[in-house]
């Protein structure tokens, strides 16, 4: 295909070029990093059963976008916002991918209102995280984003609309709003209680004397929450906008959303100084590992073969 017959400026795509590189890096740095914490957490059993669960999901839906779902859908969108090319595979990777973010999306509001209920009503907290209410939420989640996603897909006509932008057609902005705007703002209130509570408690209640071990886990699953509300601000917005996905703020915009991926599973990580010296200690090690077997082989005295010829005297 050649550039000259694009149905869009130059300069939006070069923008889509330097988007398309950046979000290959992110799904190739998200899948690393998903690994990594999922590794993480299977070694690790002081986390509770229900946050495990949740968390493991994260990762594990995020590594199915990082390595197909999100690689599919930028190709595919690298086309199409050209030749506006609208063929089954294309419409096949984008319900993929509206389906898999949107769920790793939707598990993120769980996760908040969990951190609600752990932090202001504990006993609430132990009874919803049994590994049967988790897993019958979550599964439950699961299942409303992929039929409302996948009904859409098979009753839309996408023959005069913005593929790639779900929220310009009536039927997508209502699904939009139901697995988007919904969730961001529950996950807002719950949040924002979370931290009122937080701040009654330190100001108004006494605290009983003693050691009080920061619990990493929570905080850095709080960091996670309040990172992902920031970057879904913008994400929100210029859905809501009525912007095209031709426009070079909604090509921005999304580049940015999608370095997600990559913070959620780094961050959990790095936040964690019981995880980093997991990580550490095994890259350590296999450094080690490999630097011994470089000095063995070099100090490996070089044995003649049985055909060899000794100096003639």
């Amino acid at each position: 295909m050649n550039i000259a017959n694009c149905s869009v400026e130059a300069s939006v795509w070069r923008w889509r070029t330097w988007a398309l590189g950046v979000e290959l890096t992110t799904c190739v740095l998200g899948a690393v990093g998903c690994v990594i914490g999922f590794c993480c957490l299977r070694a690790c059993e002081k986390i509770k059963v229900g946050m495990k669960i949740q968390i493991s999901l994260i990762f594990t839906v995020s590594f199915i976008v990082c390595t197909v779902a999100l690689p599919g859908y930028a190709i595919a969108d690298y086309w199409t916002i050209c030749w506006q090319i609208k063929g089954t595979s294309v419409l096949a990777f984008l319900i993929f991918y509206s389906v898999s973010v949107n769920i790793v999306r939707n598990y993120f509001t769980v996760l908040a209102i969990y951190r609600f209920l752990a932090v202001c009503f504990p006993i609430r907290y132990q009874q919803f995280s049994q590994r049967r209410v988790v897993t019958g939420i979550v599964v439950t989640v699961t299942v409303c984003i992929v039929l409302a996603w996948s009904t859409l897909y098979i009753i839309q006509d996408y023959s005069n609309v913005d593929v790639n932008n779900r929220s310009s057609y009536y039927l997508g902005r209502i699904l939009f709003y139901f697995s988007l705007v919904i969730p961001f703002t529950v996950t807002v209130i719950a949040y924002f209680a979370l931290a009122l509570f937080v701040i009654y408690r330190k100001l108004f209640i006494t605290q009983p004397q003693g050691i009080h071990r920061r619990d990493q886990i929570a905080e850095s699953v709080s960091i996670l929450i309040l990172m992902n509300l920031l970057l879904d601000v913008p994400h929100i917005t210029v859905h809501l906008s009525d912007t095209s996905s031709n426009d070079v703020s909604y090509i921005i915009v999304h580049m940015i959303y999608h370095l997600r991926f990559v913070f959620d599973s780094f961050l959990f990580v790095c936040l964690n100084k019981r995880y980093r010296l997991m990580v550490l200690r095994y890259v350590s090690s296999k450094l080690l590992r490999r630097e011994l077997a470089d000095i063995t082989f070099s100090d490996t005295p070089s044995v003649p073969s049985a055909g060899s010829v000794g100096p003639v005297r």
